[in-house]
């Protein structure tokens, strides 16, 4: 079952990590962006907004560097729960 996409849960998951969801102004559009959605990548761990029409190069995100030993943690819930809750399973 996949979490919504909600500031509670943003802070939960970022808790351990330090840091807290972000809501900023995109830069290019104005429109208030929240970092709700969880990311691992190349090291780092964060939360980023939902993309929105000004593309990703926009996209709000804040993100720091993360634990190693947490990648086999990540590779699991990407395969049996963001990946089908993308796909709308």
């Amino acid at each position: 079952m996949r979490a919504p996409l909600t500031i509670e849960a943003a802070t939960v998951w970022a808790k351990p990590y330090g840091f807290e969801p972000a809501i900023r102004p995109c830069m290019k559009c104005e429109k208030t962006l929240t970092t709700l959605i969880p990311f691992k990548s190349c090291g780092f761990v964060g939360l980023k907004s939902v993309p929105h029409e000004c593309g990703d190069q926009y996209q709000l995100k804040v993100m720091i560097q993360a634990n190693l030993k947490d990648r086999e943690e990540w590779r699991k819930f990407v395969q049996n729960e963001l990946t089908p809750a993308l796909a709308g399973k």
